[in-house]
């Protein structure tokens, strides 16, 4: 016969393995996304979350970094998306400044956009909630041979 102690250390680890797949499935790549992003990326076909870099518990995310890829190369309709979403126009950048933009603001980041001398890079930076230090930022550029992508910062800090 089974003692006590034995069948709630069976179901305690159960419970245990189930909270450790509900996180997984929780922080998976698109959740995260969709959770944190008012704009429809995950949903939208054309577009390709190409890596992506974590920071904090699995449950309670203190940031994140997103490089998708704009697979139509077209990132015009992406930038009036997201700023209609936002009801923000955002800032156009020409390499110039957008270099200096980085060297203040994304220093710490590892995934940054390395856009064409001859383009624009597009920024957006909106709090998420008010009276909240939840924040998103958006940045659009085309790079190489002409690929588009999204840069995708969140921060809660």
């Amino acid at each position: 016969m089974k003692k006590k102690s034995d069948i709630v250390l069976v179901v305690v680890t159960i419970i245990l393995v189930l909270v450790l797949i509900g996180g997984f499935i929780y922080d998976r790549n698109d959740a995260l996304i969709d959770r944190t992003s008012y704009f429809p990326i995950t949903s939208d076909d054309n577009l390709k979350v190409v890596k992506m870099e974590k920071a904090g518990f699995l449950y309670m995310r203190a940031y994140y970094e997103a490089k998708i890829e704009i697979l139509d190369k077209n990132p015009d309709k992406y930038i009036i998306g997201i700023a209609s979403t936002y009801e923000s126009q955002g800032q156009m950048f020409d390499y110039e400044q957008y270099k200096e933009y980085e060297s203040k603001v994304l220093d710490k980041v590892s995934l940054k956009p390395e856009p064409r001398e001859d383009s624009f890079v597009w920024v957006l930076a909106v709090p998420l909630e008010e009276n909240s230090s939840k924040s998103i930022v958006y940045i659009v550029s085309v790079e190489g041979t002409g690929e588009a992508y999204i840069y995708l910062y969140y921060s809660r800090k």
